[in-house]
Order: structure tokens, then sequence, then C-alpha cells
């Protein structure tokens, strides 16, 4: 175990990323200290230049491009940052939108998403690149 002396990985889940990014601005505006929102408008700023792919889809991680989890699609966390972050307010908008259609496209009929898909919204094994893989399981229990 390495406690917190040590870095363990130099590259980021965005999920993570998403979920610190939340729990500042909730402390922000829980303990009314601006301290915390900047913080999380400095980390946003990190996520948005680095872990969006073209059509604005959040990539899985700053060192790992591809399959995407739906389950890392922080509606909440869009939302915030849309509402707070008044310099990219229309990129945070843009970016909701797009999670919103790509998460419709992704869910089954029976309303479930899969593990891991493509762009497109078709399930796909992250490892390999395999289509009609798996859908509904642990990593898709966390999509609202």
């Amino acid at each position: 175990m390495s406690g917190f002396e040590t870095v363990v990985s130099q590259n980021s889940a965005t999920v993570a990323a998403l979920d610190v990014i939340v729990a500042l601005l909730i402390a922000a505006k829980r303990y009314s200290d601006p301290h915390y929102q900047s913080e999380a408008l400095r980390l946003a700023e990190v996520v948005r230049s680095s872990s969006l792919d073209a059509t604005g889809l959040l990539e899985p991680g700053d060192a790992w491009r591809g399959p995407k989890n739906p389950s890392y699609a922080s509606l909440v966390a869009f939302e915030l940052l849309r509402r707070l972050d008044s310099t990219h307010a229309a990129d945070w908008q843009r970016v909701l939108e797009c999670h919103l259609v790509w998460l419709g496209v992704a869910t089954s009929p029976a309303g479930l998403a899969p593990n891991w898909c493509d762009a497109s919204g078709a399930p796909v094994d992250p490892a390999n690149g395999v289509t009609d893989w798996e859908r509904f399981g642990f990593d898709a229990m966390r999509v609202p």
C-alpha cells in the first residue's frame, strides 16, 4: 500500500476528476468559500482541454482514447459547470447535450446502458474493440 505519500499513476480517470469537481462545487456552496469553486473551475479546464474528443464526448482518461464508458458521463457535473463556468458555459452546454443524445442512442429499449461503447453508442469491448459485447453490467450500473 502506497498511502498518500506516493503517486501511484500519472494518468487520470475522467470520472474521478468530475467527481472532485462536483465535490469542490458543493463545498464552495456549503462553506461560502470561493476558493473551492476556483479550484473546481481550474480542474474543469483540464478536463475540458484534455479529456474530450472532437464530438464533445468524454474520453475515459487523459491517456486513454477509444471506447467510452457511459457511466463516466456526469450530467450533474456538466450542468453545474454550465451554470458556474461563465467563460466556458457554451462549451459545457454542448458537452451536456452531446452526452444526453449519446446516452439516448446507447441505451437499450429496456433503459439500460452498455458497459462500454463507441462514439455511435454501439457496445464494444474496451480491451480489444470487439463489438456486440456484453451490454449492461457492473460498469454501467452508475448510469442514471
